[in-house]
């Protein structure tokens, strides 16, 4: 956890993403693409500093707008990323999601709902851009598919980096 670990039950240390354009490999094949390596808050155990902070939790409480934001920040480093970078294409993980979202549960709480209410709205904010926004599939497959080839120069991948 390195410095993140010296967060407490009421405060968290900041959260980050780092942007890279990179090779990557697969047989004989390289492709160059750009990557977003953006950290999901983990609910996958009680004594994950995510966890300590934002619980106890209900929907719409105090702790929950507050997650729903933290998560819109996280999304709005991939949306200004790809702005930036003047990219067309954004291929999301889904992060936080999966094994860290296993105790993210409880009265009207899942990742699908954080992801909706946190994801949608920061959407909204870059329209303009006019982002296709689709899921990324596996890697490092999806670079190498003949169907994306054209499309990788011009793509941001989201990396959950949990």
């Amino acid at each position: 956890t390195g410095a993140y670990g010296r967060s407490t039950e009421t405060r968290l240390m900041p959260n980050i993403a780092i942007y890279c354009q990179t090779p990557i490999k697969q047989g004989d094949r390289i492709e160059n693409v750009h990557v977003i390596n953006v950290v999901g808050y983990a609910f996958d155990a009680k004594n994950q500093p995510d966890y300590q902070y934002f619980f106890p939790m209900e929907h719409g409480d105090t702790k929950w707008n507050e997650l729903v934001e933290c998560f819109r920040h996280m999304w709005r480093f991939i949306f200004v990323c790809a702005e930036r970078k003047g990219l067309k294409r954004i291929y999301l993980a889904d992060i936080g999601g999966g094994a860290f979202s296993a105790l993210l549960h409880g009265p009207g709480i899942s990742y699908g709902r954080l992801k909706e209410e946190s994801l949608g709205p920061v959407q909204a904010e870059f329209q303009s851009n006019n982002f296709v926004v689709q899921h990324l599939t596996r890697m490092p497959d999806f670079a190498f598919n003949p169907q994306h080839k054209e499309l990788l120069a011009e793509s941001l991948l989201v990396n959950a980096w949990d």
